[in-house]
């Protein structure tokens, strides 16, 4: 069994050995097997699989599935039984659980029935993950249950209880049916008008949660689904305030390894340090960058999750019109190139590496976006 200690041990090792040439692992395991015997059968057998996992097409995701698949059961009791079981017919609190929807790095998703009699409905229930101590969030739900209730607004899923039942902390959210943003993008709005218009609606969202001191801290494609009228609907909205003091968001960090996304994931984030607003601002920035060119700002397809940790950290983003588009992304606006100049200096504000030096709110972002898509000169081009 390994215990959260050697799984950290195991986490920066496996790290240092993505970073070298593939040549150069064997000697490096070795070396390191011998100065740490107790690890050595754990390391070999991650580092083989981790190396599997490179070789497939999305490399970076399938890197991390296996990395979780991997560590997972060994580091949270019955972890692998509730992979297994099926927990249909589960109550928490007013609702039984009736379908699994997803799954992720912070837990499960189920579709679940009012069953309290007093209304029929449905919802969403987010299952935290077991290794995250439901005991020391149970205060924090009663907290800030009712604020992050007040988030209502057209463009977030709204968070409608939370709570602590049988140990298993859980969120009650309201169930959207809906594509993901990049899907919705590659098959319903081709052009950059559209594109803008909808990650502008998730601004918005964005921006009247940060008036209710909540930010999000994982804005990307996937948070975000668009239901058949056309309106987007962000995701998660609620978790991270719910988990934001320091004692649980250091469980949260450690605990799930790599539950960033680091690809839309801001430096200071990644660096560790205090995230602020101005990271919600990045991760739009990502988002914009995305939908325009059909590619994400740094790193390429194959980079190990540490190379692009220091791409986001280190790198300029790639040139926007001459990006490589991602598989499985929005493909690149049909009429990409009218994003040359002015959104170009838009996006560039919002991913500058400096948080002091982006865009002071979301609401400055926003405006630029409505002075692009009206035409009118942009503040991300000014010199003052």
């Amino acid at each position: 069994m390994i215990d959260r200690t050697q799984w950290e041990q195991l986490s920066a090792l496996l790290d240092e050995a993505l970073d070298l040439a593939p040549a150069e692992r064997a000697t490096w395991l070795e070396r390191v097997c011998a100065q740490q015997p107790a690890l050595a059968t754990a390391l070999r057998r991650m580092l083989a699989q981790a190396e599997r996992a490179e070789a497939q097409p999305d490399a970076a995701q399938a890197l991390v599935t296996a990395f979780d698949q991997w560590l997972g059961p060994a580091l949270v009791p019955g972890a692998d039984e509730r992979a297994t079981s099926d927990l249909r017919g589960l109550p928490l609190g007013a609702w039984v659980l009736a379908e699994k929807i997803g799954e992720g790095g912070m837990g499960q998703v189920w579709r679940a029935n009012r069953a309290d009699g007093l209304f029929q409905g449905e919802a969403a229930i987010k299952l935290l993950r077991a290794d995250l101590p439901a005991e020391r969030f149970s205060a924090r739900f009663a907290r800030e249950r009712a604020v992050l209730a007040r988030l209502n607004h057209p463009a977030i899923a709204r968070l409608l209880d939370a709570g602590v039942a049988q140990g298993q902390a859980y969120l009650v959210l309201e169930l959207v049916r809906g594509r993901p943003l990049s899907e919705h993008a590659r098959l319903h709005a081709p052009l950059l008008d559209q594109r803008v218009a909808l990650l502008r609606s998730v601004a918005q969202a964005v921006e009247a949660a940060h008036a209710q001191l909540v930010i999000h801290r994982d804005l990307k494609p996937s948070n975000v689904l668009v239901t058949a009228e056309g309106q987007p609907k962000l995701l998660d909205f609620g978790v991270a305030g719910l988990l934001d003091d320091d004692a649980a968001a250091d469980d949260l960090t450690r605990l799930t390894g790599r539950g960033l996304t680091v690809g839309y994931a801001a430096p200071e984030q990644l660096a560790g340090q205090p995230v602020g607003t101005a990271a919600d601002v990045f991760s739009l920035g990502v988002m914009l960058y995305e939908l325009v060119s059909g590619a994400l700002p740094f790193g390429a397809a194959g980079d190990s999750r540490a190379s692009l940790e220091r791409a986001v950290m280190d790198t300029e983003p790639h040139r926007l019109l001459s990006a490589t588009p991602t598989p499985g992304g929005p493909g690149p606006a049909e009429d990409a190139g009218r994003a040359r100049g002015d959104l170009e200096a838009v996006i560039a504000k919002a991913l500058h590496k400096d948080p002091a030096q982006r865009y002071r709110n979301v609401s400055a972002f926003i405006e630029d976006l409505d002075h692009w898509s009206a035409r009118r000169p942009v503040r991300a081009q000014r010199r003052d």
